[in-house]
Parts: structure tokens; sequence; C-alpha cells
């Protein structure tokens, strides 16, 4: 029998290739993933994965994009940052 898992954690090559390269051969599943992660809230990815993301993003928004960017991630896809004490916590300050 197989139990459904309670969280999924997410490494930063998913969000990478939802956010960048949609001609990837991985792009429509990968979508699919996000979308069933984002319904089900349970997703976790780690602060070192957001600041991945945010670094390979670096090279294409400007300072105002990329702060934005890294205040909404969590609520974009509807995941949890850890560590964190709470889903309501907030992340820490990105100076750039």
């Amino acid at each position: 029998m197989v139990k459904k898992a309670d969280v999924v954690v997410i490494d930063s090559n998913v969000f990478v290739i939802d956010l960048r390269y949609q001609n990837n051969k991985n792009f429509e599943v990968n979508s699919r993933f996000l979308k069933m992660v984002h319904s089900e809230g349970s997703g976790v990815t780690s602060l070192i994965n957001l600041l991945e993301v945010v670094g390979i993003l670096s090279f294409n928004l400007n300072e105002r994009q990329l702060v934005e960017f890294y205040r909404y991630f969590p609520q974009k896809y509807n995941i949890d940052i850890i560590p964190s004490l709470s889903r309501y916590s907030h992340l820490p300050e990105l100076e750039i």
C-alpha cells in the first residue's frame, strides 16, 4: 500500500526549469508537479535552494525584481521555506 506523503521536498532545479526553461523536455511534467504541490500545500524547499534560484535569476533581473521575487517565492508556489518557525515567519532580509 502506498501512503500519501505529508511533505514533498523540492530541489532548486524544479523551480529553475519552471521559471527559465519552458523548452526543457521536463517542463510539462515539472509544471504538473508544481501545480499538484501548490494545490496540496505540501511542498518545502530550503533557504539555500531559494538563494540558489535567486542567484540564477540575478543575471536577468534587477535588484527590485530580485527582492520582490525572494519575498513572493513561498506564496507563488504555496510552499514552506526551511528552516523556518512557521509558514508565516518572515524570511531573512536580502541585501544586494
